[in-house]
């Protein structure tokens, strides 16, 4: 008996057999349906705002339907970039939009760009809200290699950035730069991001 079975847990199996049981099916299929309509609506709307960004992008011959089609890679290409840059710094799109945008930043194909992808997080450039500033640094991890090193040693240390660098200690533990190793010893005793250091550094020991 696995563990979650000795504390009462259920397969969702049993947990739909026990409300048919119960006679609350018909109940849960409407709360399900219902908070699927309004997710559907929802991204709806998100998708009519982003509106602007897919003509962009089409205008400079990637043809999206939604932004969200940038998220597999596959319609990356230079061209796009400084369009993505554009529109991430317009405060008018919901912040599910422009996170997307960041995270379709997350690539090498974005490097020539790197200035701006650091302004994006060291001087919040874009204004981004603190639920989504974090995903800049998920964009530099992206875009770093080893000869970017300098700027993400000093973005690492930054505490004003709070756990906004929590991406960029990925970029450290990747790289063979003995600095980033030393910093990441550092970092074990920061009171933002020291935790998920011990933990990454745990996990490393492991593999």
């Amino acid at each position: 008996m696995t563990d979650k079975r000795k504390h009462g847990y259920k397969t969702l199996a049993e947990a739909h057999a026990q409300l048919k049981a119960e006679g609350k099916w018909e109940e849960y299929q409407a709360t399900v349906a219902f908070k699927e309509e309004e997710r559907r609506q929802i991204w709806a709307a998100w998708n009519r705002a982003a509106q602007p960004i897919v003509e962009a992008l089409g205008a400079v011959g990637t043809n999206v339907s939604v932004v969200a089609e940038l998220l597999d890679g596959r319609k990356l290409d230079p061209r796009i970039i400084p369009v993505l840059l554009e529109h991430v710094k317009r405060a008018e799109y919901p912040d599910q939009i422009r996170e997307m945008l960041l995270r379709a930043l997350g690539s090498p194909i974005a490097r020539p760009y790197w200035s701006e992808l650091v302004g994006l997080l060291e001087r919040n450039a874009a204004q981004l809200s603190a639920d989504i500033r974090y995903v800049a640094a998920v964009a530099i991890d992206g875009a770093a290699n080893d000869s970017l090193i300098e700027d993400v040693l000093r973005l690492a240390k930054n505490r004003d950035l709070g756990p906004h660098r929590g991406p960029l200690l990925f970029t450290l533990m990747r790289s063979k730069d003995p600095r980033a190793r030393m910093l990441l010893l550092e970092l074990r005793d920061d009171p933002f991001i020291g935790k998920e250091v011990k933990k990454m550094c745990r996990l490393a020991r492991k593999t």
